[in-house]
């Protein structure tokens, strides 16, 4: 597990030219009949020839208007024509103020880009890579509050389908619980960088995690981060204590745990719970551990 608090690691948002979709490695081998419009929008989404791409999309769409990938193709279309970076001076995402490169959206691509997404999640609801597409969409538009309604409709979705979610083409996913906290995480991550406007919704989606999924210790974890930011301890060691008998064996749990006993002045707890990383098998935990050991002799 890769959760969140006192570990933290900041998630690759886009390869390429900023395709939302993992979508060129099913290409191999691929014999569906939207074989030739996918291979063909890709090229021409690389090319930046949006011209003749939107001209292909409609060809496609009366050819499969049922088709999700259709409109992943949409998505795509909207977001990359309507997108430009701009240099400005200011707070950067990461708090720190400087000169950054700054993205900015057409108001009207933006829109259709979302109502595109919106189309494929009503055709493919238990598509996991379109409801995170979403999610990341309104991520870039600085919509947190749409932002979090798109994750609750993930978790709200994942009571429906018992997590029985499809990734790219309809395939399903092995492990649909664990990669859906994997990618909500990735965004929760996110928005401890910007705890002061994003906090509540940070709260909300972490107790709906615990509500909806009380034996999996993600969100326990992240609500321990929560209660770590507004500087209760207290109940962030309660949280983390349940997310350590649900899994005894999470390395950053047991991180967080003695994080949190350091912030009570609990030493000698602190020790003992760091001192169950020495033999970890992750370098980086075993490291912190050994480096607060140090500090607290």
């Amino acid at each position: 597990m890769n959760q969140l608090s006192c570990l933290r690691s900041g998630p690759v948002l886009f390869l390429g030219i900023a395709i939302l979709f993992a979508i060129p490695f099913e290409l191999k081998g691929d014999d569906s009949k939207d074989h030739n419009y996918r291979a063909k929008y890709l090229d021409l989404l690389k090319n930046q020839q949006y011209d003749e791409l939107f001209t292909l999309l409609g060809q496609w769409e009366k050819a499969e208007p049922t088709n999700p990938e259709l409109y992943i193709a949409y998505f795509n279309y909207h977001f990359n024509r309507g997108r430009r970076s701009v240099q400005t001076i200011g707070q950067a995402p990461n708090g720190q103020y400087l000169l950054y490169t700054k993205r900015e959206y057409d108001p009207e691509h933006a829109k259709a880009a979302l109502a595109c997404i919106d189309k494929g999640l009503s055709l493919a609801p238990n598509r996991l890579d379109i409801h995170f597409g979403k999610v990341r969409l309104l991520a870039e538009l600085g919509d947190i509050k749409a932002q979090r309604d798109a994750i609750v409709a993930v978790l709200t979705q994942s009571t429906q389908n018992g997590n029985r979610w499809m990734w790219t083409s309809g395939v399903p996913l092995t492990e649909g619980e664990a990669s859906m906290f994997a990618g909500i995480e990735e965004y929760l991550g996110e928005w401890f960088e910007r705890f002061t406007e994003t906090g509540s919704y940070l709260k909300e989606v972490a107790e709906l995690e615990t509500s909806l999924y009380p034996k999996n210790p993600w969100g326990w974890n992240i609500l321990a981060g929560y209660y770590r930011e507004v500087g209760d301890f207290p109940n962030a060691l309660a949280c983390l204590l349940k997310a350590e008998v649900l899994d005894p064996q999470d390395g950053v749990v047991v991180a967080n745990i003695g994080q949190c006993y350091v912030m009570l002045k609990e030493h000698e707890k602190a020790i003992e719970y760091f001192r169950k990383l020495e033999t970890h098998p992750v370098l980086q935990l075993r490291q912190y551990a050994a480096e607060w050991i140090q500090k607290l002799k």
